[in-house]
């Protein structure tokens, strides 16, 4: 359930014992708690949604950029895609399948060393997308 301003204030005002905003105004609450509510989102990283941000670069040796990876979508010899959070070459055109690639088990090989189907096409690992930490996001 959101919150209104006008529920936080009231509910400052409680806390504050200050009912009828003898000692505070509503505009220097409503600053207090924008001020507030920015520093638990950045002091925390807790937002609303989950803010992932994925920065797709060609691993060392390639060139291009990766493009993301979509069901049954025509690719090409030597194409980059990322899914997840993973970079794949191209090694043999044809569809990608229903499914994205899968993401390796604890019992599988890591990193994937050899080919695999992804609907008519074949892929192979080339490397990592690049991960954005939320920390690193610019405050504003």
């Amino acid at each position: 359930m959101a919150v209104t301003l006008s529920q936080y204030i009231t509910q400052c005002r409680r806390l504050l014992h200050d009912a009828n905003g003898n000692f505070y105004t509503d505009q220097e609450l409503t600053d207090y708690i924008n001020g507030a509510r920015e520093r638990v989102a950045r002091d925390t990283g807790c937002l609303r949604t989950l803010q992932v941000s994925y920065t797709p670069i060609a691993p060392v040796g390639y060139t291009g950029t990766p493009v993301a990876w979509a069901a049954n979508t025509a690719v090409t010899l030597n194409q980059l895609i990322f899914s997840n959070i993973f970079t794949y070459v191209v090694t043999t055109a044809g569809t990608t399948g229903d499914d994205p690639p899968p993401y390796p088990q604890q019992t599988g090989v890591y990193p994937p060393s050899t080919p695999f189907a992804n609907g008519t096409a074949q892929l192979q690992y080339v490397g990592n997308c690049e991960v954005i930490p939320y920390a690193s996001l610019p405050i504003s």
